[in-house]
């Protein structure tokens, strides 16, 4: 599999420029109704539309609200 990946890659990065035709749009809603700590303009401590695998950053500085 990673002589595979390698010989993949070879060949992509020889071919380039790669166009991306594809984006992924996202919205997110974010309040502090029942938890507080989520990124502001105060607060910018994360992108507002945060990668999949990044949300975990944004989980751990949550507190619910009293």
């Amino acid at each position: 599999y990673v002589d595979l990946v390698g010989q993949a890659l070879g060949i992509y990065f020889r071919d380039l420029p790669d166009i991306s035709l594809g984006f992924e749009n996202q919205a997110f809603t974010m309040n502090s109704t029942y938890w507080t700590g989520w990124p502001s303009a105060d607060d910018p401590y994360f992108p507002p539309v945060p990668p999949w695998e990044g949300f975990n950053l944004i989980i751990h500085r949550l507190q619910p609200t009293e």
